[in-house]
């Protein structure tokens, strides 16, 4: 899990910017939830649920209404993601 952790600080610190490679990091946290939903690992559900919402919350907070890449990043996910 730490593992897990350190690979999603350095993608959200390095990705930052991306509007794209960031709902990549939410699609993929998702993803794993339920792979690992259909395997009967809960702890990993747990976490990767946590990791999606955390990540979600993020990517809203950084591009806000202030952000200049604000509308282009509300489209996208809702093209990919929702």
């Amino acid at each position: 899990m730490s593992a897990i952790a350190s690979t999603l600080r350095n993608a959200l610190k390095n990705w930052r910017d991306n509007v794209e490679w960031f709902v990549e990091i939410l699609i993929v946290a998702n993803l794993k939830s339920w792979e690992h939903a259909a395997r009967g690992n809960n702890e990993y559900v747990k976490m990767y649920s946590d990791l999606y919402y955390m990540v979600r919350e993020l990517y809203f907070d950084w591009f806000d209404k202030d952000n200049k890449q604000h509308e282009k990043a509300v489209q996208y996910y809702y093209d990919y993601v929702d």
